[in-house]
Formats: structure tokens, sequence, C-alpha cells
């Protein structure tokens, strides 16, 4: 029963870790990948700002779709290929 109780409390503390974490991270390269796409087309200023904008946006749809998402192992293979993709992509264009 404690067992139960405790696997179920990591599981939450794990999807929150996932959901906040990961999310701020992948959320920190979004932005930076978008301000290097768009300064080729505007305003060094108007690119920072346009992406920390879009940013939040994404963080917000990350946080909702971590908690949409039921298993586990799918989450943390999402969070994982969507981290990973944008920190190759970032390597790339910066």
């Amino acid at each position: 029963m404690m067992q139960q109780k405790y696997g179920y409390a990591l599981s939450i503390l794990y999807r929150f870790f996932l959901a906040f974490i990961v999310g701020y991270l992948c959320a920190n390269y979004f932005a930076l990948n978008l301000s290097l796409l768009f300064q080729f087309t505007m305003a060094n200023a108007e690119a920072i700002y346009l992406a920390a904008f879009i940013s939040i946006f994404f963080f917000i749809a990350f946080v909702i779709y971590s908690f949409i998402i039921q298993s586990l192992k799918n989450l943390t293979t999402l969070s994982f290929i969507t981290f990973s993709s944008l920190f190759v992509l970032s390597k790339i264009l910066g």
C-alpha cells in the first residue's frame, strides 16, 4: 500500500519535472532559435521580443501537453526528442 502511494507521488513529481523544467529548457532553446531566424528579416530588438512572446505560448502548450499525455514513457520520449531537436538546431544555427 505504501509503495503504491510513493510510486504515484514520484510519478507526479516526475511529470512536474518534465513539464516545467524540461519545458523551460525547450522554451529557452525555442526562443533562441526563433531569434536567430527572425534577425534575418527584422530588427534585432523586434526579433528578440517576438521570439520571447512566441516562446511563452510554446511553454504553455508544452506544459498543457505534458499533463494531457497519460503515459510517462511517451511523455519522456517526446520531451527528449523535442529538447534534442531544439538543441541541435540551435547548434546548427548559432
